[in-house]
């Protein structure tokens, strides 16, 4: 039998060793990028995908490793090298909430510009290299920086795993309030919303252009349109969010996007009653949106919307550089590559959506619920009326306001979204119930006009077996899905009060 001052004296001496260890070595220079992306990950869970983020996470590490390999030859000290290499990644980490930290405090200032907090922080750099040179151990900041990381990322983990077994963190989980209708039909359903569409009287009154011929041509394919339309929000993630949701957004978390709100409303977007209520009816959900929805990632990169891990890296220094300097930086040295590649993402993202769209309605699975949001005809306005599609040059000196450029680009997407129709239509096997959708009106004006114009949208809907008795001239998009549902689900939702809200974004 070991005695037991024996134990005490090995537990003491392994302890001893565990904290040497510790205090030797700079562990945390790996444990940072660590914490960052589990951060990140549990305040975007769901959203961000596991896989992605432990790509990220490696990426991370890598960089670390080579920045404090690369300071180490000046130091020959692996702590010195990783302590300045601490500070580096810091600052790419943190630069976003400095930034908007100090635009906030001092608007306007050249303390919260590019042009000084990057010299600044060049200046304080070498400042702390030789600081740091001078060092003669770091055993004590190591240390503290090994265990600091160390509790952080505990208590991280801790708040994903709660998260990860929350019920009320499954998709389908949000309550819906709706009731299971067991005799009624399962058709395919498909959402699709077209980002900016005009209303009717905007085009008349706005764009001076008579939109009544596409609406006829939904009208003789079996569509209702409703004639007085309106959106209750003038901003995309907002609207959204409250037409899956078929109810309007708590206005003290909603009054701006960028005290909150727009995390909000994403949050709204991903976990809606609308496309719960179909996967607990057993439809099979197909996401065919830049948004997050009931657990499925976006297929595309992001243009508007932040996805999957740049929801993690969107507020550092390397993506507010590229999102704030580039662009313009790409225009005054014209920089065609980089502006070619900004220029044609949300091109490219509006045909992989229009192709998975198609390629839903070939999935012979149903029932099946498709939601699709296309950013048309949303600026850039890339085609003209007869489908051909403009010049990069011209493209670069179109603006947001051109009234010529965006009615040309509608009526483009008129026929886009006919032959879609069409293509939903032919391909299902029972006639399926297809929603089209707008989230606001057209907004940008050269000229001061007036504001309800923005609200003004396109709400249309095709019903198997033809009966639109409840659906009235004047709809707007908080009530509509909620007819949908009452009139082929057997739900009995009252229609709400139409409100308008303008947003500031």
């Amino acid at each position: 039998m070991i005695p037991a001052n024996t134990v005490r004296k090995n537990t003491d001496i392994n302890m001893k060793m565990g904290t040497s260890k510790i205090r030797r070595w700079p562990f945390y220079i790996l444990f940072f990028p660590v914490f960052f992306v589990v951060h990140g990950y549990t305040d975007n869970f769901r959203f961000v995908s596991a896989g992605s983020a432990l790509l990220l996470c490696l990426g991370y590490a890598v960089a670390a490793i080579f920045i404090t390999t690369l300071f180490y030859f000046p130091y020959k000290d692996l702590s010195k090298a990783a302590l300045l290499a601490f500070f580096i990644l810091a600052f790419d980490f943190f630069f976003g909430s400095l930034l908007d930290f100090l635009r906030e405090i001092f608007p306007n200032s050249f303390i919260a510009k590019y042009s000084f907090l990057v010299p600044a922080f060049l200046v304080l750099l070498v400042f702390l290299f030789f600081i740091i040179k001078k060092r003669k151990t770091l055993s004590r900041l190591n240390l503290y920086l090994n265990t600091l990381l160390i509790v952080l990322i505990v208590i991280d983990v801790v708040m994903l795993m709660s998260q990860i077994f929350s019920p009320n963190n499954r998709p389908g989980a949000a309550k819906t309030e709706l009731t299971a209708c067991d005799s009624c039909s399962k058709p395919d359903v498909y959402v699709i919303v077209l980002d900016e569409y005009a209303g009717l009287q905007e085009t008349k009154d706005i764009l001076s252009y008579n939109n009544q011929p596409f609406l006829d041509s939904l009208g003789a394919r079996g569509f209702k349109t409703i004639g007085n339309s309106q959106s209750n929000y003038s901003y995309t993630a907002y609207s959204t969010a409250s037409f899956l949701n078929m109810e309007y957004l708590d206005s003290n978390k909603s009054k701006s996007v960028k005290k909150g709100g727009y995390k909000y409303a994403i949050n709204k977007i991903e976990n809606n009653r609308f496309v719960n209520f179909f996967l607990s009816q057993g439809y099979r959900f197909f996401n065919c949106s830049p948004f997050t929805i009931a657990g499925q990632s976006s297929r595309i990169e992001g243009s508007f919307v932040p996805t999957n891990t740049k929801l993690i890296t969107v507020g550092t220094f390397l993506n507010r550089f590229e999102k704030d300097v580039m662009l313009s930086a790409a225009e005054k040295f014209n920089m065609e590559w980089y502006l070619r590649k900004v220029m044609y993402v949300t091109l490219n993202g509006n045909n992989q959506l229009y192709a998975l769209t198609k390629k839903a309605a070939d999935t012979r699975e149903s029932p099946k619920l498709v939601y699709t949001h296309l950013l048309m005809p949303h600026y850039p306005y890339y085609y003209n009326e007869a489908g051909q599609l403009r010049s990069f040059e011209t493209l670069r000196k179109s603006s947001l306001d051109s009234n010529e450029d965006y009615l040309a680009y509608l009526k483009y997407t008129n026929g886009q979204v006919i032959q879609l129709v069409d293509y939903l239509l032919s391909h299902s096997g029972r006639p399926p119930i297809v929603v089209l959708a707008s989230d606001h009106g057209y907004r940008q004006y050269k000229n001061q006009a007036d504001q309800n114009y923005f609200f003004t949208n396109l709400l249309s809907v095709h019903l198997p077996g033809g009966n639109y008795n409840l659906y009235t001239d004047s709809i707007d998009n908080v009530n509509f899905l909620r007819l949908v549902l009452n009139s082929q689900f057997g739900q009995k939702l009252p229609l709400l009060k139409h409100k308008a809200f303008m947003i500031d974004f």
